[in-house]
């Protein structure tokens, strides 16, 4: 829902603005992207199905290594936020 209230307040700009055809164009898209997110509800909750579940052997590797970035970024955030402020001024 919080999409949907995102995507209005440009919406009514737009359509303030006097681009109709934009909007249009914005209607489209939207109504093509809800096809694609109401299709995975329909195959997940909708259709009968025994559940199939695989393990892949590097995902707990994976999940170890970022959680433990995590970690010490959490304990040493000061050469990342250096590295963004530095990235920042680079931008602008």
């Amino acid at each position: 829902m919080l999409g949907k209230i995102g995507k209005s307040y440009p919406f009514r700009a737009i359509f303030a603005g006097g681009f109709v055809g934009l909007a249009v164009i914005d209607v489209l898209t939207s109504l093509l992207s809800a096809y694609y997110y109401l299709r995975v509800v329909v195959v997940m909750y909708m259709r009968q199905g025994e559940p199939e579940v695989t393990r892949e052997p590097w995902l707990g590797l994976v999940t170890a290594t970022t959680a433990l970035a995590t970690v010490a970024l959490s304990f040493f955030p000061g050469p990342l936020i250096e590295w963004a402020g530095r990235a920042a001024i680079w931008l602008f």
